[in-house]
């Protein structure tokens, strides 16, 4: 990798941005000792834009959906394990939601109500999932896709802290 070089103009020294290439005074960048410049490669514009980025909580989600993913596939034993606790632990069949979810499923199967194969939300195809908005209505849901799903029940929980 190539070292990079100031521009020095009328006695000031102007560094590029790596991400918009803008040449910058130092003061527009942040300090960062480990390199030899003493400086970070983003200015402080761009840096904000890329830290905000990655506060996002939706694109923090998927990009952690992505790593698991991949890591799923590499390690199975350790998730099928990890499941298999979790579902010991968590999964009790007479809590309201469970029954909501096996009553749905009986009428699935008895052709009482069929899945779509489009997603309420956002039109998209593949995998559709049942919302329960109530439990207690066992066959009153919206068919969403996973992804739709999951920002669904992060909305209706956010701020929200479960404590086990």
């Amino acid at each position: 990798m190539k070292r990079k070089v100031p521009k020095i103009i009328n006695g000031i020294e102007y560094w590029e941005c790596s991400v918009c290439h803008k040449w910058l005074d130092a003061a527009n960048f942040y300090s960062e000792k480990r390199r030899p410049s003493g400086l970070k490669c983003l200015c402080k514009q761009c840096f904000r834009i890329e830290l905000n980025a990655t506060r996002d909580k939706i694109s923090q989600r998927t990009c952690s959906r992505e790593w698991h993913r991949k890591n799923r596939k590499i390690h199975p034993e350790k998730y099928r394990e990890s499941n298999r606790k979790w579902r010991l632990h968590h999964y009790d069949r007479k809590s309201l939601k469970a029954r909501a979810r096996i009553q749905l499923n009986l009428a699935i199967i008895r052709g009482e109500i069929t899945r779509p194969l489009v997603c309420d939300e956002c039109g998209a195809t593949g995998m559709i999932e049942a919302h329960h908005g109530n439990y207690n209505d066992f066959l009153k849901v919206q068919w969403l896709c996973k992804l739709c799903h999951g920002i669904k029940h992060w909305k209706e929980n956010e701020g929200v802290i479960k404590c086990n």
